[in-house]
């Protein structure tokens, strides 16, 4: 069950990844579309990454409680 779970997460994170930059560039809602916000393109790099990392180590522990 807790594999589920985890299988779960990786692919939420997959989502997240896939969806990054509409999640990212509702920064022009938050500060104002007269500002013209918009997050530099390292940390958007940086974040996918991060994310990708989480997901590798979410599958591998999901595929630990079936190996």
């Amino acid at each position: 069950m807790v594999g589920v779970f985890q299988l779960l997460v990786a692919f939420l994170g997959l989502y997240i990844i896939y969806q990054m930059d509409e999640i990212l560039g509702r920064f022009n809602l938050v500060f104002g579309p007269e500002t013209n916000v918009e997050p530099p393109n390292w940390f958007v790099n940086f974040v996918r990454i991060l994310v990708g990392l989480f997901v590798l180590y979410q599958l591998r522990l999901a595929f630990i409680k079936y190996i």
